[in-house]
């Protein structure tokens, strides 16, 4: 599990997709949102756009690496080995969005801000399907870069940085977070039509816990 933190040669566009994948996603939430009258997007207040490397370094250290070695060095091979890439993904999508349910009932984290807006029940069935609509796009990055944990921590962290730290879809408003969702789940619906859902890969089979690594 530990070396699949240090594969790295995956080609250079798995590391630009890994670092930027987020950012069409995150603006086009922002536009659909105002779209539906939400309010007008307002660029003024961004910070230079190197402030974002130190988030993204940050959050790839302390919650990319911190989470992906269990969601996708642990439990994704396992997983894949049973069933395929896109049973898979939403497996660990609906645990990985259950498992951030303490952070609802602790002031000061976004996710306690977003149940003040909307309510308990909505804002954890909204997050879930966000978090299952990354975690394809997780598995998509992991199959194509040989099961790379570093990638898809970099892809963790990387996606918070732009999503919740730079950009920010909330902007105190749980809509952009909801246009955000529904962007995010377009996303993945085209990722597993072009890629399939055995594998997430039209190149690569999906990686898997071979039995001479257990």
């Amino acid at each position: 599990m530990l070396k699949r933190g240090l594969i790295w040669r995956v080609g250079i566009q798995w590391w630009a997709i890994a670092l930027l994948f987020t950012v069409i996603p995150s603006v086009a939430g922002l536009y659909l949102f105002n779209l539906f009258g939400g309010p007008t997007v307002d660029w003024s207040g961004l910070e230079p756009l190197y402030s974002v490397v130190p988030m993204i370094l940050f959050l790839t250290i302390f919650a990319g690496i911190g989470e992906e070695f269990g969601w996708r060095g642990f439990a994704m091979p396992r997983l894949q080995a049973r069933y395929n890439a896109l049973v898979s993904s939403i497996i660990i999508g609906v645990l990985w969005g259950l498992w951030h349910i303490p952070l609802y009932f602790v002031e000061g984290t976004t996710q306690y801000n977003w149940r003040l807006d909307a309510g308990l029940i909505p804002v954890v069935l909204g997050y879930t399907v966000f978090i299952i609509a990354w975690s394809i796009q997780y598995t998509w990055v992991f199959n194509n870069t040989k099961g790379s944990v570093l990638l898809a921590a970099v892809v963790h962290g990387a996606g918070n940085a732009w999503m919740g730290g730079y950009i920010d879809v909330y902007r105190g408003y749980w809509g952009g977070v909801v246009t955000f969702t529904v962007v995010s789940v377009v996303v993945s619906i085209i990722i597993v039509l072009v890629a399939g859902p055995a594998n997430l890969s039209r190149t690569n089979e999906r990686n898997v816990l071979k039995f001479e690594e257990g």
